[in-house]
């Protein structure tokens, strides 16, 4: 039987180098969160971006890795988000993503090298201990 659409995305690249693995699935409700795990162990990559895009104007992105859930995962979402780029067929796609209870707005857009993506991270809070670090 054959799974879900899938992909290998390399995230994050420079001048075409490097870059952070990253598997994107087209979501299949069947699946169970089992079976997300497993898919990050059977693809060699440390995480996997699920796209549910039964609500097209907004997919809900998830993120696993072998062990668990992630709440956000900016490498998933730049992979996520080049892979429904690639789908639409389009060079440019300014649209929305829902990921763990928040959405927010993200940008593809196709370039001679690949492609780049912006999205609205949101705020950055440290945790309590940080006001102990020197940033210099």
């Amino acid at each position: 039987m054959a799974g879900p659409p899938m992909a290998v995305v390399n995230a994050c690249t420079r001048d075409g180098q490097g870059g952070s693995p990253t598997t994107v699935v087209i979501d299949d409700a069947t699946l169970t969160d089992d079976d997300r795990h497993a898919t990050a162990r059977r693809t060699g990559t440390s995480h996997t971006a699920f796209i549910d895009t039964s609500t097209a104007d907004t997919p809900t992105v998830r993120f696993f890795t072998s062990a668990g859930e992630l709440t956000n995962c900016g490498h998933g979402t730049i992979a996520a988000q080049a892979v429904l780029l690639h789908r639409s067929g389009a060079t440019e796609h300014h649209g929305r993503q829902r990921t763990a209870g928040r959405t927010f707005a993200t940008t593809a857009i196709r370039r001679r090298d690949g492609v780049e993506v912006w999205f609205d991270q949101g705020v950055i809070a440290l945790a309590d201990h940080a006001d102990a670090l020197r940033f210099e």
